[in-house]
């Protein structure tokens, strides 16, 4: 079950069956490929079947988010193996860190639709700062890989590619640092 956390300094209760759930939804996940009409947009997306608390920061239990980035990682890897012959399709896993909250498991109709996603690509456009109306955002290269940090496995036929994100709103005057992270099939 997906749940969005509404009040963030509430313990988290049910930890362990929290973590069983998110690992039985994930091996659900494994046999799982989109049917042509549910890429009616170009792609499909399956957001982290777990609640928002159960992967922050300050509520996970030692060694349950390392292991989440794993299994994602490991799903996207399995449902790249269960592509239809002949499909162009490609598969990712678009992590969120610290957070993990907005991560997803993609799966991109064809390699136009992954274009902007795809770490190849994104490794060529280099960073910048962007301004905007309300703030700014700068991107730039991450001090550590995430999967060397969390113990996850590259699978064959993957990159990945990581950009650190740090944003500004000027409203609440608060600056975020984040991390958001392509793991996706190499194009054939």
């Amino acid at each position: 079950m997906r749940r969005l956390d509404l009040h963030p300094e509430k313990k988290l209760r049910g930890a362990a069956r929290q973590e069983r759930r998110f690992f039985r939804a994930m091996d659900g996940l494994a046999g799982w490929f989109p049917a042509p009409e549910e890429m009616e947009r170009g792609f499909a997306a399956v957001k982290l079947p777990v609640q928002a608390k159960a992967v922050s920061p300050r509520h996970a239990r030692p060694g349950f988010r390392e292991a989440v980035v794993a299994r994602l990682v490991e799903v996207a890897g399995e449902v790249a193996r269960r592509k239809p012959a002949g499909s162009s399709a490609r598969v990712a896993a678009i992590l969120e860190w610290p957070l993990l909250w907005g991560s997803e498991l993609c799966v991109f109709a064809d390699g136009a639709a992954a274009h902007g996603h795809a770490p190849e690509v994104r490794a060529a456009l280099g960073f910048a700062r962007t301004d905007w109306q309300g703030g700014w955002i700068e991107a730039s290269a991450p001090e550590e890989d995430l999967l060397a940090r969390t113990g996850a496995m590259l699978p064959p036929g993957f990159a990945a590619h990581g950009t650190h994100l740090r944003s500004f709103d000027r409203d609440t005057g608060l600056t975020l640092d984040s991390e958001e992270w392509v793991v996706m099939e190499i194009a054939a």
